[in-house]
């Protein structure tokens, strides 16, 4: 077959863009290059921000988020899934007039997260987030009691991805929306989510905050996990009307645009930040 007769792109990608593409399989899509162009793909969506590796918990590029959040002085934020309160500490040291949430449910976790809080400053909530306020099960290896940052309302996470034998625990949770008027915050500048694949459930219990305003800026991990909750990406953006989506990237908020599956649906870790459309410091963040 020759060059001219393969369709490689999307119908709207310009001329150029195509007619390169074509060149690029006509050159290198046999079956000796196979390896290598998988090669190539692991190394582009890591400069998309996907998969980035990091020894620390908090990253250069959250890091730089946060710092960039922090400018904002009196903000008020929700760290779902907040494990042993690290995201809480740090931000808490960059923004000392931030009023923190940060919501654990595992007992265990819970009271490394209560000492963190007394500390640092925030206030520690031992409740998970979900769709709907109740009782559900918290999943975690069953040969740690300790609370790892693992555990997840999904048990298929643990024989799925993690490939591990789980127990289980009957644990509180309520829904953002519940939260809020509970605790009488009228706006959220972050909505920080982390709960190994349950953050579509939690923003779907937000969706009272969310159609009114109420929340600028939601941050949430997608990645693996997502499989075994049968979550999408397209779910996230259906979600969240409304809103612009970003990958973090080292020097940045890249934005990731109008939703299309090839380039969406990559189930490897990735750090997301959704900004409500016209948010007036919205430029402070990227």
């Amino acid at each position: 077959m020759s060059p001219s007769r393969l369709t490689v792109g999307d119908a709207g990608t310009p001329v150029p863009m195509r007619v390169a593409a074509n060149l690029y399989v006509w050159l290198f899509g046999r079956k000796a290059f196979y390896g290598w162009n998988r090669r190539l793909l692991n190394l582009a969506v890591r400069g998309m921000g996907v998969g980035l590796p990091t020894r620390d918990v908090i990253g250069p590029a959250e890091q730089r988020f946060l710092q960039r959040l922090s400018s904002l002085g009196a903000i008020n934020v929700f760290d779902v899934g907040a494990h042993t309160g690290e995201f809480s500490t740090r931000l808490r040291s960059l923004c000392p007039q931030a009023r923190i949430w940060a919501f654990e449910p595992h007992p265990a976790a819970f009271q490394h997260l209560q000492e963190a809080g007394a500390a640092a400053g925030f206030t520690s909530v031992n409740r998970g987030l979900s769709d709907h306020p109740g009782q559900l099960e918290l999943y975690d290896y069953a040969d740690r009691a300790t609370g790892t940052s693992h555990a997840s309302l999904h048990r298929d996470v643990f024989q799925s991805v993690h490939h591990a034998e789980a127990s289980s625990l009957v644990v509180e949770v309520t829904t953002v929306d519940d939260f809020m008027e509970l605790e009488q915050v009228p706006r959220l500048h972050l909505l920080k989510v982390d709960a190994e694949g349950h953050e579509l459930a939690i923003l779907r219990g937000a969706q009272r905050a969310i159609g009114s305003g109420a929340v600028d800026i939601v941050q949430f991990e997608f990645n693996e996990m997502n499989v075994t909750s049968r979550v999408f990406f397209k779910d996230f953006y259906d979600a969240l009307p409304g809103f612009s989506f970003h990958h973090m990237v080292v020097d940045g908020l890249a934005p990731m645009g109008s939703y299309r599956p090839r380039t969406h649906e990559l189930f490897i870790l990735q750090n997301v930040v959704a900004i409500r459309d016209g948010l007036d410091y919205r430029a402070k963040l990227l």
